[in-house]
């Protein structure tokens, strides 16, 4: 055991706390665990517990800057964290702790991922299932983010390949007429449209 001598903000990381046991830097600790642990100047503490809790906060600290970077899904982090070398149940104790505090949500990043798709790539909501489904996201929380996107923000998926289509279209403008037409139609079905609505787009645009 050893006798805490100080707790003082962590002067790199926001929020943390540096433990010092016996006088000597030990361990950084986040509030929570300060609460947790019963941690104050005075008291005894077993290195191996700060080791833990200063082992936990880091790569709590570390998941919240792959999550600044962009959205990701429980899945997506718990694969990125493993391939790093992290222990299972720390990282597990670290998803946790981030879903309960709502800093990881595989519902909202559904929705996220789905605005970004429609709205920055004309991508099909058949395309964006597939790829939620490849992060990791359940069918029924995709589906029901991708339903919710859709009709919040009034999307319609004809309307959408429709201007894909055009946008293609002006690219494949020097070529023949049948070339034209079976790239741009092989362009919108790659993208996941359904055969109605590529006919249907591909027909407008080359009316």
């Amino acid at each position: 055991m050893g006798l805490i001598t100080g707790i003082i903000p962590d002067g790199r990381r926001e929020g943390r706390l540096a433990i010092l046991v016996d006088g000597q830097p030990a361990g950084i600790v986040s509030l929570d665990d300060i609460e947790r642990l019963n941690l104050s100047v005075g008291a005894t503490i077993d290195p191996a517990v700060l080791s833990e809790a200063d082992a936990d906060c880091a790569l709590y600290d570390r998941t919240l800057r792959l999550l600044a970077a962009r959205s990701r899904s429980a899945a997506e982090i718990r694969r990125r964290l493993r391939r790093d070398g992290a222990a299972a149940e720390r990282i597990e104790r670290v998803i946790k702790s981030l879903e309960s505090r709502g800093l990881l949500d595989d519902a909202a990043h559904a929705r996220s991922v789905t605005r970004s798709r429609v709205r920055g790539r004309g991508t099909s909501a058949r395309r964006i299932e597939q790829e939620l489904r490849r992060q990791g996201v359940a069918a029924d929380v995709a589906a029901e983010a991708i339903g919710e996107v859709f009709a919040d923000e009034a999307i319609d998926e004809s309307a959408v390949a429709l201007a894909v289509a055009r946008k293609r279209a002006a690219l494949l403008g020097d070529l023949p007429g049948p070339v034209r037409r079976r790239r741009l139609y092989g362009y919108l079905a790659r993208r996941g449209y359904s055969p109605d609505i590529v006919r249907a787009a591909v027909e407008a645009v080359l009316k």
